[in-house]
């Protein structure tokens, strides 16, 4: 394998790894925005979204479905096989998508997925 995609690779691993971090402290400390967090840093979760939100919509979008628990699933029906649908309480999509990335982000913007968080307070 070529060293340079390795390196990649684990790069994207690198970067993944300081997204959950940032996520888990962010998300369990929402309704304490800046509580000290040790390693001498303060998150404010409640700007950690926002900032997200305005910055890297499809990351945070993949990370709300999971954490809120939107169902991210490959439509069984044969006419739309492998396809991605999203379920979310009572809410489903209105159609079905090429990629499970573009089914986060329809549940994100549909069902107001940001929001939800700020005003709950994720957990």
């Amino acid at each position: 394998m070529n060293p340079s995609k390795m390196r990649g690779r684990r790069s994207s691993a690198r970067v993944w790894a300081i997204y959950e971090t940032a996520f888990k402290y962010g998300f369990e400390h929402l309704d304490h925005p800046s509580r000290d967090l040790g390693f001498e840093c303060h998150v404010n979760g409640q700007a950690m979204l926002r900032w997200l939100s305005e910055n890297r919509t499809q990351d945070l979008a993949n990370a709300l479905c999971k954490v809120l628990g939107v169902a991210l699933v490959q439509a069984q029906e044969l006419e739309i096989f492998g396809r991605w649908d999203w379920l979310y309480e009572t809410e489903a999509c209105d159609c079905s998508h090429e990629t499970e990335a573009q089914a986060a982000m329809d549940a994100y913007l549909s069902c107001g997925l940001l929001d939800i968080a700020l005003e709950a307070g994720v957990h």
